[in-house]
C-alpha cells in the first residue's frame, strides 16, 4: 500500500520487500524467492535455482537477464 494511502487510512506503513524480476530467482532446494545477486540461496546456501525473469518474463526481460549474466 503507498505512504499517502497508508497516511489517510490510518493504518500503519510495513516495510515491503520488492526484487525486480530480472534478479528474482527461485531456490530448488528450499523454494524461497531471493535476489540472485547474491548467487547462492541466503536460506540454504544453494546455489541451484530457476531465475523468475527469464521463466516468466518478456523478451526484454530475458534479455537484461542475460546483460547481467554476461557482465559477471
Amino acid at each position: 500500500m503507498g505512504k499517502l494511502l497508508s497516511l489517510i487510512i490510518g493504518e500503519e506503513e510495513k516495510p515491503v520487500q520488492a526484487i525486480p524480476l530480472e534478479h528474482a530467482a527461485l531456490c530448488a532446494n528450499c523454494e524461497t524467492v531471493f535476489d540472485v545477486t547474491g548467487r547462492a540461496c541466503p536460506v540454504c546456501c544453494s546455489e541451484v535455482y530457476l531465475n523468475v525473469g527469464v521463466a516468466l518474463g518478456d523478451e526484454e526481460t530475458r534479455s537484461r537477464v542475460r546483460d547481467l549474466v554476461v557482465a559477471r
